[in-house]
């Protein structure tokens, strides 16, 4: 019995611990559970982006004319003010006509000096292009003299070259005709014989004894010397070869000189032509490049046509009128100042239509085309309009003009208006708002998609972070690309506290 109780006691106080433990815990619970983030989630669905694109502008003055007199004359008197409606008859401003007159008499002071000197550059430039022409006749005449005289000496060093030759060789078709040494020895031979047979017969003349001995030796002695033999002189044949040889010689050497001459003669030619030819060449040659008389020529044509402008303005006594109907958009002269450089009167024709004009950011400019429709507000009143002009500003690449032609009879030059269009893209498979989007420090997209996991308290719900890329979006919605997410994702939209990847969350109360 006692053991009974003693283990009914156990057990109740364990119901208790247990009860205890289980109170804990649900508070644990709510205390962990008031603590995680509130987040309200959205699935992704399919839908268009509508961009919608609005721009203050103001319109403007359709094609403008300008009002252009000889700039540097003394403006008199202005009659006009900016935003007069003026006609052909309406009077702009004055010019000073004594001004005037003093810039006609400097004009014509200065194309009288600006002729006066282009008389003598012209005058300079003729004689200038007779000397040339006589340097280049008497270069000519020069090139064709020392030719001509070069070739005749080298024709006379050919002639004697060849007068040289011609002597040599007939000197050598008649040589001189001489004994050769043979007979010659044959010849002195034989007058030693007779010589010797003489003596000998002279002597026996002396040898004979008698009287009769003495006669017949005489006699032979007489009879032989009736057909004596001389003895032979060579020395003319000797004298007669000299001769010849030297005439040779002399030949040579002269036929030598002769080709040096020749030589010489043709150097001396090719020298002195080449010479004369260079002398040609360099009379030919341009003078230098000088445009100065063409130059005074067009400012003097400048210049007249500028004092025939003047003389037009001082017979309309130096008035100034409009061409055509309009409103002034601009003046700029002012009594008693010289005119600028440039339109002095600036004005609108009333008959070209007006334009209204904005400007868009290149943000804008994406859904913004040349021929888009859209509608302006002017006043109070809309109009259905097209876009006719898109440019990018060229001041600010990051800006573009754009310029729509009204239709006639709306809009005033100077009003402001209010433009604004919207356009729709395509349909999207995933598209959330745009609070679910956000961007890391690398410029990189992703959402927040909440999934569950098994924690120390159960089932939680976290945060898990997912990089998504974007293919539209506007200020409200952005479209996302499918893969990463899909039709059933719960995307997290807005949280009571900034998340991070993995964190804990639960639903907003």
């Amino acid at each position: 019995m006692e053991l009974w109780k003693k283990q009914k006691k156990i057990a109740v106080a364990f119901g208790i611990f247990l009860c205890f433990m289980y109170l804990c815990t649900l508070i644990s619970q709510a205390v962990y559970a008031s603590k995680l983030p509130q987040v309200t989630t959205e699935k992704p669905g399919r839908g268009a982006i509508t961009h919608e694109v609005q721009a203050e502008g103001i319109v403007r003055q359709g094609m403008e004319y300008a009002v252009n007199t000889l700039s540097g004359l003394r403006c008199r008197t202005v009659h006009a003010h900016v935003g007069d409606r003026v006609t052909t008859e309406t009077l702009l401003f004055e010019v000073d006509t004594e001004d005037l007159q003093e810039q006609i008499q400097e004009q014509e002071l200065t194309i009288q000096k600006l002729q006066l000197t282009i008389k003598a550059q012209e005058q300079n430039r003729n004689l200038d292009a007779s000397e040339r022409r006589t340097k280049q006749e008497r270069a000519q005449e020069d090139y064709d003299n020392t030719s001509s005289t070069a070739q005749d000496t080298v024709d006379r060093a050919k002639d004697s070259l060849a007068s040289q030759e011609a002597a040599l060789e007939d000197l050598r078709n008649n040589p001189v005709s001489i004994t050769s040494e043979e007979d010659r020895q044959k010849a002195q031979a034989a007058y030693e014989e007779w010589a010797a047979k003489e003596e000998a017969l002279k002597a026996g003349i002396d040898n004979a004894q008698t009287d009769e001995e003495k006669k017949a030796a005489q006699a032979a002695y007489d009879d032989y010397k009736a057909n004596p033999v001389a003895e032979p002189d060579f020395s003319g044949e000797d004298e007669a070869q000299a001769a010849w040889e030297e005439q040779k010689r002399a030949l040579k050497e002269g036929i030598e000189s002769a080709e040096q001459t020749l030589s010489d003669a043709r150097k001396t030619r090719d020298q002195a032509v080449l010479e004369a030819k260079r002398n040609l060449a360099d009379a030919q040659l341009p003078g230098m490049a000088d445009n100065t008389l063409e130059i005074n020529r067009m400012e003097l044509k400048v210049l007249q046509e500028k004092l025939t402008k003047y003389r037009e303005l001082q017979e309309s006594g130096g008035l100034i009128y409009p061409e055509s109907e309009g409103i002034v958009t601009g003046i700029h002269v002012s009594p008693g100042e010289r005119i600028p450089d440039g339109a002095a009167v600036v004005y609108a024709d009333t008959g070209s239509p007006l334009q209204f004009c904005f400007s868009l950011t290149k943000a804008q400019k994406k859904y913004v085309n040349q021929g888009d429709q859209g509608e302006l507000t002017l006043n109070g009143s809309r109009h259905k309009v097209t876009v006719d002009y898109v440019a990018e500003n060229e001041m600010n690449p990051e800006i573009y003009d754009v310029t729509i032609f009204l239709p006639e009879d709306v809009g005033t030059i100077g009003q402001s208006g209010f433009y604004e269009t919207k356009t729709q893209s395509e349909i999207f498979d995933y598209c959330i708002p745009i609070d679910a989007l956000y961007t890391d420090p690398n410029g990189r997209n992703f959402v927040y998609v909440l999934s569950e996991r098994s924690g120390i308290l159960g089932v939680e719900l976290v945060a898990e972070q997912v990089y998504v890329k974007t293919l539209d979006k506007n200020e409200s919605t952005v479209a996302l690309e499918g893969g990463v997410i899909d039709s059933d994702s719960e995307l997290i939209v807005s949280s009571t506290e900034s998340l991070e990847d993995g964190d804990v969350v639960r639903y907003k109360e």
